[in-house]
């Protein structure tokens, strides 16, 4: 889900083009105080996600929305998400996707294994499939933002106002229902390729000071004045469907 912004226009420096980025990309979030995970959404809105047939299969949900498969069992309850393991699913699951991923975070970036996966249920917010990263590996890269199970070329500089002024606007072009006050910034770039996020990074840690309602990850491409979303997955902690 994306959040509208109210940038004004702003000039855009003009990058060499490049091929697109390669190999499958994944939004990473702070879940808790002590889970980081790249996440796939479950099926939202009765459209099923990529996923949402591997679950189906191995899980049961009861009306309340309680796994009550027998390999089931709470994994962590400390954050927004009550994360629930599933030896079956596990298996299954790590069958489609390999050991480790690159991570890319707001101080660096790292190698990081696979060390669980599990399950977000949740009546009002975006049910997701978690893949938790070594904790370890990943504390030294800042706040994870990202990851890939190819290697990103990704450029960084502290000089990206003028394009973040200018995917702002193209965002506020395209009014959301639910917006938040949480100002998109870039990561960094590949070519023309820039690597964003709408984050506080404190709704997994601190839930009551967070301010970041819809966090998402996105890849917008910039050329010149021209602005297009390559990618973008995101989060409703917000509850859309309960409001």
């Amino acid at each position: 889900m994306l959040v509208s912004c109210n940038d004004g226009k702003s000039p855009v420096r003009q990058e060499v083009q490049i091929s697109e980025p390669k190999g499958s990309i994944y939004p990473v979030y702070q879940l808790s105080p002590s889970t980081t995970a790249f996440v796939v959404d479950l099926s939202e809105n009765g459209q099923n996600g990529p996923l949402d047939s591997v679950f189906q299969r191995l899980v049961r949900i009861d009306s309340g929305g309680v796994c009550n498969t027998p390999d089931c069992g709470v994994y962590d309850s400390s954050g927004p998400y009550r994360l629930v393991h599933s030896g079956g699913l596990e298996t299954e699951l790590r069958k489609r996707f390999g050991g480790e991923f690159y991570v890319y975070g707001t101080k660096g970036d790292v190698k990081a294994a696979v060390r669980s996966v599990v399950v977000g249920l949740d009546e009002c917010r975006t049910n997701i499939l978690a893949f938790c990263l070594d904790s370890s590996a990943v504390a030294a890269i800042g706040h994870p933002v990202f990851c890939s199970d190819s290697e990103v070329n990704l450029q960084r500089s502290a000089s990206y106002g003028a394009v973040e002024k200018s995917i702002g606007a193209w965002r506020s072009r395209r009014p959301a229902d639910y917006s938040d006050s949480i100002k998109l910034k870039v990561l960094g770039n590949m070519g023309n390729f820039y690597f964003t996020y709408d984050d506080d990074f404190l709704w997994g840690q601190k839930e009551t000071e967070a301010k970041c309602k819809f966090p998402a990850r996105g890849i917008f491409k910039v050329e010149g004045d021209s602005v297009s979303n390559w990618w973008s997955e995101g989060l409703d902690l917000f509850g859309i469907p309960c409001d």
